[in-house]
């Protein structure tokens, strides 16, 4: 296993991440450097709240069963909060990337539901909204949240454990969480 200090090779990427482990009770403004997790910058930097939910991966096996996928996902989902550093301006465009994303998720279902009441009139319109309501999500998601914020890679006992876009936070980070001798688990 990787030390706190370096960043962490994954196997669904062929860059190196950069992966942070932050101990749950020093996610705080008290614990953590000034300096934005997202862009790096140094100046105008406030902490913000944040909430964070993961559960394993191999759970999205069972979307395809709604029912079985929310139940093992609300079962194995682990939470955790706490605040981090942000500038105003990238914590807004954060946030306003993820309300996009589920404004998009909510499209796609009137979407869909439009294109299946749609069937019985017109096959070519009804397909077009079915189209566009797998496209919508994935479109917005690529293009307003991934990569523009941080992204839990899992949460565990008492840590958790973070993406950063930013390489100069992450070092920032890696040097102040070692200095106070946290480790990864």
């Amino acid at each position: 296993m990787p030390s706190i200090d370096q960043p962490v090779h994954s196997v669904y990427s062929d860059a190196l991440m950069t992966e942070i482990s932050i101990p749950d009770n020093e996610m705080n403004e008290f614990d953590l450097p000034r300096i934005d997790i997202i862009t790096g910058s140094t100046d105008g930097v406030v902490f913000k709240p944040v909430k964070f939910q993961w559960y394993p991966q191999w759970v999205a096996v069972f979307a395809l069963a709604p029912l079985i996928f929310i139940i093992l996902a609300l079962v194995l989902m682990r939470r955790t909060k706490g605040e981090l550093p942000f500038t105003e301006a990238s914590y807004a465009a954060w946030r306003r990337g993820r309300i996009a994303l589920t404004v998009s998720i909510f499209g796609a279902i009137v979407l869909l539901i439009g294109g299946v009441f749609l069937l019985d009139h017109s096959g070519v319109l009804a397909g077009l909204l079915m189209l566009s309501a797998l496209v919508l999500p994935i479109v917005v998601g690529l293009t307003m949240v991934r990569g523009k914020g941080p992204r839990v890679v899992r949460i565990a006992k008492g840590f958790t454990v973070l993406h950063l876009p930013s390489t100069a936070a992450t070092e920032v980070f890696q040097g102040h969480l070692t200095a106070g001798g946290a480790t990864q688990p």
